[in-house]
């Protein structure tokens, strides 16, 4: 007994938050310590549980992993063998575990009660004193290796009431988020959680005319402080905050024109800037023209008509300021302007078309100082971003990301190189786009520009001799595209890519109809993403809605939903964050597919769609139709939003899997 007294005091000292205990409150902890077996696969602890044991390895192999029951996936996370432990922040903290763990083979382990704990932190300041030490070294090293949040105290920023307007109250208590300061387009909001990606992406959209940075703040500051402001007003109702100006080609800033000219442009693009819209309209018509502003993927109509005169001098001063020729009305014509918001510089694609009663002008806003995409901020489930990040770290091979045009397909590129970067910087990362939208500070980006001969193909066959580690290319269009990404992939390098598909499997036809052939393409396919976009609900309005609702009983029977399907589901009312719409921002919704040996074996072998359909574990394959049932779930898209992704029978195949 005082032999195994002796080897638990080691084993705990080894462990880091009780480095500086005493052999006394060490022999305190192990006072009610009792052991435990656990047979092959059974599970010690589960996702959710309480804090409420600390668990030290003497025998056996522990696996700790994530799941998502809705999606049907379980992801390993890591391995725990003797010697090793779990759960020693979770008993310092009680909250719940972030993690699953069950034991691999037959396992043995000491389990130590957080009561023991808590009751030597009573007895004992110093050792209260040393956990502390131990847990600010954690933070320490937390914040090296993941990005720094800056942590303040409230009490030093003065006008937080006034502030509070600019987040409506049920969101700021959801989010547990207040804004503390502002200055001109940036605000600065603190979060009692700051790691949280959904809070972050929401206030994001609820914010999305400022440039945010994300401070943390103690829960103790937030209850203290939070207070009810007054009524937010729309965004496209409020005037405009930040001046606006075009940089010409000698980089001065110019004025947007003459008296109405001007007024008109100053009015749609501060409107576009404020509420985050992605294009802007100037539609000519027979009696008069017409601006409208695409958000969130809906089109909005600026309130006043255009009389054709000033439509005519806005379109003119488009072009001047796109360096295109005002004189050619009848051929479409490209361009692009920046344009200066406040201390930041926004980049202008201009498109003009003409059209009947005149030409058409599309501006498309690529803003390059948005906040950067990460695959956990897009995806709300850790085990679909486990599932992807596998993808996008791979040493080599093909990774392709599908779906129609405008469905995000180069966010979530971007957002696979993000994760590449984090994972090391000893890589060499090159992009192959058409434009280049947003600028990455990590990587080597070349536009296409086909008018010079710069297209996919001379430029893929220069960027190989430019030793890269990891190839982006922006889309595979044609045999010669596909037929270098290949080659690329074959040789070691990794390569990204976007197909124009509607399923995952569809993705394997169309690089067949490239003349790909199969044993290459099996060689190199690591993963499919294939996506669309769905608005999300707004949480400032979102209100649960009962089981018998249409659009449910609709995908009851489409097998998207189950027959016994009770909830929950939401759905926004309308507020004046959202617009009334009762929508605000959009999720993506997913079908992912890697690539096992089952499926790279038929691949290799040519095989139909329904005989690669058989091989589709859920392990391997997450359905749209799934994916679609988590967001329901989840409360992030309402079901009517979810239905229009599938109108009819054709998803019954996979519905099972």
């Amino acid at each position: 007994m005082l032999n195994k007294s002796v080897d638990l005091v080691a084993k705990l000292r080894a462990i880091g938050v009780f480095q500086d205990f005493t052999d006394e409150a060490l022999q305190h902890m192990i006072a009610g310590v009792t052991e435990r077996r656990f047979q092959p696969g059974q599970v010690v602890v589960r996702e959710g549980d309480p804090g409420e044991e600390l668990f030290l390895v003497e025998d056996g192999d522990f696996q700790v992993f994530v799941t998502q029951s809705t999606l049907g996936i379980e992801r390993e996370v890591s391995r725990i063998g003797p010697g090793g432990y779990f759960g020693e922040i979770a008993v310092i903290s009680g909250n719940p575990r972030l993690a699953s763990i069950r034991s691999v083979g037959a396992g043995r382990v000491w389990v130590f009660q957080r009561e023991q704990l808590l009751d030597l932190i009573k007895r004992s300041p110093s050792v209260a004193l040393g956990i502390c030490r131990r847990m600010a070294s954690y933070l320490e090293q937390a914040r090296q290796e993941v990005r720094a949040v800056p942590f303040v105290t409230l009490d030093r920023y003065p006008g937080l009431k006034e502030l509070q307007t600019l987040i409506p109250p049920r969101i700021a208590a959801l989010c547990q988020a207040l804004v503390i300061a502002r200055e001109a387009d940036e605000v600065t909001v603190a979060l009692v959680n700051p790691y949280e990606e959904r809070f972050r992406a929401f206030l994001q959209n609820v914010l999305r005319q400022y440039r945010i940075e994300f401070v943390a703040m103690g829960e103790d500051d937030y209850l203290r402080h939070r207070s009810a402001p007054a009524e937010r007003k729309s965004d496209l109702a409020a005037p405009a905050q930040v001046a606006l100006s075009f940089v010409d080609s000698t980089g001065k800033e110019q004025f947007s024109g003459q008296h109405e000219t001007a007024d008109l442009l100053q009015t749609a693009l501060g409107m576009a800037i404020r509420a985050g819209a992605s294009d802007v309209h100037f539609e000519p018509g027979a009696v008069a023209g017409r601006v409208r502003l695409r958000i969130d993927g809906n089109m909005f109509p600026l309130p006043n008509a255009v009389p054709p005169k000033v439509f005519a001098q806005v379109v003119s001063r488009l072009k001047v300021m796109s360096d295109l020729d005002i004189t050619i009305r009848r051929l479409p014509q490209d361009g692009r302007f920046p344009l200066q918001v406040g201390d930041r510089r926004v980049e202008v694609r201009v498109s003009v078309t003409p059209c009947q009663g005149g030409e058409k002008v599309v501006l498309r806003l690529l803003d390059p100082q948005r906040r950067k995409p990460e695959l956990s901020g897009l995806m709300h489930s850790r085990a679909v971003v486990s599932l992807t990040r596998e993808m996008f770290v791979a040493p080599s091979g093909l990774v392709l990301v599908c779906g129609p045009t405008g469905s995000g397909k180069t966010t979530t590129l971007y957002a696979g190189l993000n994760e590449l970067w984090s994972a090391g910087q000893n890589i060499s990362i090159v992009t192959v786009e058409d434009p280049v939208e947003y600028q990455l500070e990590f990587a080597t980006q070349i536009g296409v520009d086909r008018a010079s001969g710069l297209g996919y193909p001379q430029i893929l066959r220069t960027v190989l001799r430019q030793d890269p580690d990891v190839l982006l290319i922006g889309e595979i269009r044609d045999e010669e595209s596909a037929a270098i990404a290949i080659e690329a992939a074959l040789t070691g390098h990794l390569v990204l890519s976007s197909l124009h598909t509607d399923t995952a499997l569809d993705s394997i036809a169309r690089l067949r109809n490239l003349q790909v052939k199969p044993y290459l393409l099996a060689a190199v396919l690591r993963g499919v993403i294939c996506q669309r976009l769905v608005p999300q609900i707004c949480q400032g309005c979102s209100q649960p809605i009962t089981a018998a609702d249409e659009h449910v009983n609709f995908l009851r029977a489409q097998g998207i939903l189950e027959p016994t399907w009770t909830g929950p589901a939401h759905r926004g009312l309308g507020c004046d964050v959202c617009r009334a719409t009762g929508e605000l921002g959009r999720a993506g919704v997913y079908e992912i597919l890697t690539v096992n040996d089952g499926l790279r074996n038929l691949i290799e072998k040519n095989a139909s769609w329904a005989e690669m359909s058989e091989v589709l574990t859920p392990q391997i394959f997450i359905p749209m139709t799934r994916y679609g049932r988590f967001l329901i779930e989840e409360g992030v898209a309402a079901p009517e939003r979810i239905r229009e992704f599938f109108p009819g029978k054709q998803f019954a195949d996979v519905q099972a899997l």
